[in-house]
């Protein structure tokens, strides 16, 4: 799952769980686009909301550089297996399914382990690259057909993006639940439940950008009610872990005067063995 999926999965979740009294089902609140394969999407009757970004990845502060610890697995096929990855005494599992191959099973099992909060996963060609979160933590495995290479240091880059998140109210009585769900940003239950993502880099920041306008316009097939707020999201986005090399020698340059009124000082170069 993309920053794009993930910032519009958690702004359906705070709109669902806040915009009333009684939570919204998922068919009233929506994410945009309603095109797929060029087809519009069916869309529910009013009244609803939907959310979509106008824009994303804008960037905020200086990038940072995380040390961490890095994990290859690779992985072997077989129909139906249950693949069992073992964070402490914690265990992850995908379990392949009929017409699922190789490339699905390192799918499957990278969103596994973002799913558990203990790690985050990516795909690198045959390979899934683990990060853990807490460093102290094992990562073992019992799978016969999975192996792990040693842990080894690594390092990632983290950085600050903002977004503009802009909600539709579709029908009559929707601006009273974007103005619901925006007051409700205040409330340590939704930032701590809905928005925030403790322990980890996943969550994300929402604060209003103004407030509820009217667009009169069409609604499906007829002209009604239609209302637009916008928010600034700001995320948080890290990238691809790097493996630190560790030096073996180090070439250095020594010069040596033998005199202050020496004009052909004596330079030497040279290696130092690190070993």
């Amino acid at each position: 799952m993309g920053y794009r999926e993930r910032i519009l999965a958690r702004a359906c979740a705070w709109l669902r769980a806040t915009a009333d009294v009684d939570a919204l089902d998922n068919a009233q609140v929506i994410a945009e686009p309603y095109v797929t394969d060029g087809v519009p999407g069916p869309r529910p009757p009013p009244p609803y909301l939907s959310v979509g970004l106008t824009s994303l990845g804008i960037p905020v502060g200086r990038l940072e550089v995380l040390s961490t610890i890095l994990v290859v697995a690779t992985f072997e096929f077989e129909d139906l297996h249950a693949y069992v990855l073992t964070f402490g005494a914690t265990d992850v599992t995908y379990t392949a399914v009929v017409d699922d191959d190789l490339a699905a099973v390192l799918a499957g099992m990278r969103e596994a382990v973002d799913a558990s909060g203990l790690a985050r996963a990516e795909v690198v060609g045959e390979e899934l690259w683990i990060t853990p979160r807490d460093q102290d933590l094992d990562l073992t495995t019992a799978d016969g057909l999975i192996t792990l290479a040693d842990p080894v240091g690594a390092e990632v880059t983290r950085a600050t993006r903002r977004a503009v998140l802009s909600v539709h109210g579709w029908g009559a009585g929707t601006d009273l639940w974007i103005e619901s769900a925006s007051l409700a940003l205040g409330h340590s239950d939704v930032i701590g439940q809905v928005l925030a993502d403790e322990g980890t880099d996943e969550g994300m920041t929402v604060e209003p950008l103004g407030g509820v306008r009217i667009v009169d316009g069409l609604v499906d097939t007829a002209i009604g009610e239609r209302y637009l707020a916008e928010f600034e999201v700001v995320y948080d986005v890290r990238g691809r872990p790097a493996a630190q090399v560790e030096g073996k020698s180090v070439q250095v340059g020594i010069t040596l005067v033998r005199h202050e009124d020496d004009s052909a000082p004596m330079l030497i170069d040279g290696n130092i063995d690190l070993e």
